[in-house]
């Protein structure tokens, strides 16, 4: 039971690293790319696919592959970002959205940890990682508001 759970715990980790670099990857064509917010979000991309690494690295050692996200989320990430950003593309409206994404990702990544509690501690402890890296990109944006 207890690897199950740490798969599980990994894969929701990789997915939300994921999801997060899919929003970003949404949203970087439509911001000027002379903008501060443009290379904060490439660091914040890179963290996100840092811990998608690690999160696949240690699937690895259980002789798994992460579980893709869904084509229906990408879709949906996708097209909420193109809808929100037709008519206002500003650099506050822009920071709201990565804020409200980072608050989601925190809210799921929390649920799964507390259910996983018992998971290998490595596990647990990149989880809480990709957490507190959802947090500091929180505060990163509010200077953007």
């Amino acid at each position: 039971m207890k690897k199950k759970d740490d798969i599980e715990l990994l894969d929701e980790i990789y997915q939300n690293a994921h999801m997060g670099m899919e929003s970003i990857d949404a949203l970087l064509p439509k911001v000027d790319n002379n903008n501060k917010l443009y290379n904060e979000l490439k660091t914040q991309r890179d963290r996100y696919l840092n811990y998608c690494g690690q999160a696949e690295d240690m699937l690895k050692g259980y002789q798994k592959s992460p579980k893709d996200v869904g084509a229906m989320e990408k879709f949906s990430v996708k097209t909420g970002i193109a809808m929100n950003t037709i008519i206002q593309h500003d650099t506050p409206h822009m920071a709201r959205m990565v804020i409200e994404g980072n608050t989601m990702g925190i809210v799921k990544m929390t649920g799964h940890l507390k259910r996983h509690l018992h998971c290998d501690s490595n596990i647990v402890k990149l989880g809480r990682d990709v957490v507190k890296c959802q947090q500091q990109n929180i505060e990163e944006m509010k200077r953007y508001l």
